[in-house]
């Protein structure tokens, strides 16, 4: 039962404030395509790709939204 539009909310509100951007992008991709945002999920993981390009559960995550259109 997660609120993924309250998540995503507090995500987008945490890169505002400056929190570590790698994990609010990636969770707030992670809601996004949950939600079925694809598009919007893609281009958080793709960001948290480039910041972290070793961290296979972000790439994981951005092949399967990638391969979904």
């Amino acid at each position: 039962g997660m609120d993924r539009g309250r998540a995503v909310h507090h995500y987008s509100e945490a890169l505002r404030l400056g929190y570590d951007e790698f994990w609010a992008r990636f969770n707030r991709g992670s809601a996004y395509e949950a939600d079925g945002k694809l598009g919007q999920a893609r281009g958080d993981l793709a960001r948290a790709v480039e910041l972290k390009p070793a961290h296979a559960a972000a790439r994981e995550l951005l092949a399967k939204v990638s391969a979904t259109r």
